[in-house]
């Protein structure tokens, strides 16, 4: 009979324990696996792409607009630490800011409007190649109420869901 009741506590520490022990995990991991979050959106600048191509032919470096609205543009160009370059703008329309980036004077308008090229000239030794890259990017053009173009390369789009 000893023996019985032994085993029948036994039985109902060990029950006891495991419910404890359920309960305990359960709300742990219950909290585990209904616990998410997500986030999406759009940047949304209404019925305007901006959408650019940077074209690169023979260190001349040409920025064409293919989106539906106007856009001003600016390009980096990163070459290697022991190579010189000099970077030339024939009509004067590029100008060097203080971030590294060459701005484009003006806005682009669509339908494919091209920048005057950039030359790049960069002094290399015979035997030795290497590769740069330029790095584009636009901005969408706003209009003041003079009907100026201008753009705010630190604007943030909206996000909305």
């Amino acid at each position: 009979m000893k023996k019985k009741r032994e085993y029948i506590l036994k039985m109902v520490v060990g029950v006891v324990i495991c419910i404890f022990g359920m309960v305990m995990f359960e709300t742990k991991s219950m909290a585990y696996w209904t616990a998410n979050t997500s986030a999406e959106g759009t940047i949304v600048i209404p019925n305007y792409i901006l959408k650019t191509e940077v074209i690169k032919e023979n260190n001349n470096i040409i920025i064409q607009n293919m989106g539906t609205a106007p856009c001003f543009v600016r390009v980096k160009i990163c070459v290697p630490s022991k190579r010189t370059y000099r970077i030339k703008s024939e009509t004067g329309k590029w100008t060097k800011g203080e971030d590294g980036y060459l701005y484009y004077n003006e806005a682009l308008v669509n339908n494919a409007k091209r920048t005057e090229k950039l030359v790049i000239e960069i002094d290399d030794y015979i035997g030795e190649g290497f590769n740069y890259v330029v790095v584009g990017e636009s901005s969408l053009a706003m209009y003041n109420e003079e009907g100026r173009a201008y753009t705010n390369w630190n604007r943030k789009g909206n996000i909305i869901k």
